[in-house]
């Protein structure tokens, strides 16, 4: 199991079993060291077994660190050059930003 975790180059790993763990994978669980987060400085079990058992009825819960999700990135700006031929192609149509108002496939036509 440690060697999967390993392969995949992941901090932690988790392994969920439908039968109760043996004593040789608890033992290797056990061995398979920690986890320092560079967030909170908490330690955590870098491999955890849990059974579907103890999921359900013991309402057990991994010990997971806290992760933080990556910021979005700005996206590049367009020239100037790229902007006017896209305003060639696709129309100089105002652009309306109000929530719900919808976009060009959604907004309601107006008939004359």
């Amino acid at each position: 199991m440690i060697r999967t975790i390993e392969r995949e180059g992941a901090e932690v790993g988790l392994f969920i079993t439908l039968e109760e763990p043996s004593k040789p994978m608890l033992l290797e669980a056990s061995t398979a060291g920690v986890y320092t987060s560079p967030i909170s400085g908490k330690d955590y079990p870098r491999m955890q077994i849990l059974s579907i058992r103890q999921l359900l009825e013991e309402h057990a819960k991994p010990i997971l660190p806290l992760l933080l999700m990556p910021t979005y990135q700005q996206a590049e700006r367009i020239p100037a050059k790229q902007a006017a031929e896209q305003k060639e192609v696709f129309g100089d149509r105002p652009r309306d930003d109000r929530a719900g108002a919808g976009d060009a496939l959604t907004r309601p036509r107006h008939r004359t």
